[in-house]
């Protein structure tokens, strides 16, 4: 891995027999919000490949029935009644991507109000044909 001095991240892996390039880099950082972007190449033909927006694929992690949220992970079903401000579970303005172990994870940061963190939903990515999708949702409560 090579990190640089302006934040952009580069990696080099092999996860199923090709070597892949993953560039991760920051879209915008500020007081309360640090929010990365990634793409990935086949390191020997650049071909871009899919990468689905975290945010995106964990919406449907989320349910809600009667004003109580529920998230359901690989650890079973988080149950939130205490939501804050906001009267909702959100995904803040915090998007971190790492690459351990030949694996791609991205952390999203739940809120019930702007000060408020409940915890922190870490999404792992599988490899497919031309890009990603989810493999599993793991999620670490606030202490």
């Amino acid at each position: 891995m090579k990190e640089d001095t302006d934040g952009i991240r580069k990696y080099v892996f092999c996860y199923d027999g090709k070597d892949e390039i993953y560039v991760i880099f920051t879209v915008g950082a500020g007081s309360g919000f640090h929010v990365e972007g990634i793409v990935a190449y086949d390191k020997e033909t650049l071909e871009e490949y899919f990468v689905p927006d975290p945010r995106e694929i964990a919406e449907p992690l989320i349910t809600e029935k009667d004003g109580t949220y529920q998230l359901s992970t690989k650890e079973g079903v988080h149950t939130f009644t205490d939501l804050g401000s906001y009267g909702k579970l959100v995904f803040s303005d915090m998007v971190t991507y790492r690459i351990v172990e030949n694996t791609l994870t991205a952390t999203l940061l739940l809120q019930t109000a702007p000060d408020t963190a409940c915890g922190e939903l870490q999404l792992t990515y599988q490899p497919v044909e031309g890009g990603f999708i989810l493999k599993e949702a793991s999620y670490l409560p606030s202490k």
